[in-house]
């Protein structure tokens, strides 16, 4: 299993359920530099996420959302939140799995995309190269955000 983290900060043990409404929703318990800190999981009626971690270890999550989303998404100061942060681990932590599977193919790249930049319009297509993935993104109008080759790709500062 590939290891995920943003500045040091991973969701384990993920666990997926569903919402009211049926909707995916994922929760598991937070480390900080491979110590548990806390407890992680979205709110099942749509409501901010539930994160139970001490103040200072809050603030150190707030901390890394700010360095890390501002350059993600610099336009845009009101996503530079923990539930954002969060929501980009189990993104990332998604991706991973699915470039684990792609492993076991001639894909051996994992391309992430986003239309013109904008929040959650990100895609994710596997390639047997990064050229493939570029084309890719010029053939849809996509942008290229990241590639993946190889799972030390999933760990990001």
């Amino acid at each position: 299993m590939i290891r995920v983290s943003i500045r040091g900060l991973e969701i384990r043990n993920m666990k997926r359920f569903l919402g009211h409404e049926q909707e995916e929703l994922y929760q598991g318990n937070i480390y900080y530099k491979g110590k548990r800190i806390g407890w992680y999981s979205d709110d099942a009626w749509g409501g901010c996420s539930i994160i139970d971690v001490e103040k200072a270890h809050r603030e150190i999550i707030e901390n890394i959302a700010k360095v890390y989303l501002a350059k993600k998404y610099p336009k845009h100061d009101f996503l530079w939140s923990a539930d954002i942060l969060f929501g980009e681990i189990i993104e990332l932590t998604i991706n991973a799995k699915f470039f684990e599977k792609q492993q076991k193919t001639d894909n051996k790249y994992v391309g992430e995309f986003s239309e013109r930049g904008r929040f959650a319009s990100g895609r994710v297509v596997a390639s047997n190269s990064p050229k493939a993935l570029e084309q890719y993104a010029k053939a849809n109008n996509l942008t290229l955000e990241r590639v993946f080759s190889e799972p030390k790709d999933f760990q990001l500062v």
